[in-house]
């Protein structure tokens, strides 16, 4: 693994190379953290890869922080969501309930 991933930083280095970066891009500070924001967004743009994937590679405890914590919903996805196909599993499921009740 490159040496990059594996030496974590504490959370004050990261705050003062943020810091620094935002400085040299003439950027506005986020409100309302200094890395939690980037995390989150970081975390989100990452939510069709493998949480447990993400979550080691992020530096999180667990998945679970991860998803309840991180990544949050967004529009894209969501739409998504509710314009994809089911899986033909899933019809052929409802198709044979609605026979079983039809025949009650």
């Amino acid at each position: 693994m490159p040496r990059a991933i594996r030496v974590r930083r504490s959370r004050h280095v990261a705050h003062r190379w943020l810091e620094r970066a935002e400085q040299l891009a003439e950027f506005k500070p986020l409100d309302g953290s200094a890395t939690h924001a980037f995390r989150r967004a970081w975390a989100t743009s990452r939510k069709h890869l493998s949480a447990r994937d993400v979550a080691e590679a992020g530096g999180w405890v667990s998945a679970t922080t991860l998803q309840t914590s991180y990544q949050q919903a967004d529009m894209g996805t969501m739409l998504e969501v509710v314009t994809s196909p089911a899986e033909s599993g899933m019809f052929n499921v409802a198709r044979q309930e609605k026979r079983t009740l039809a025949g009650c």
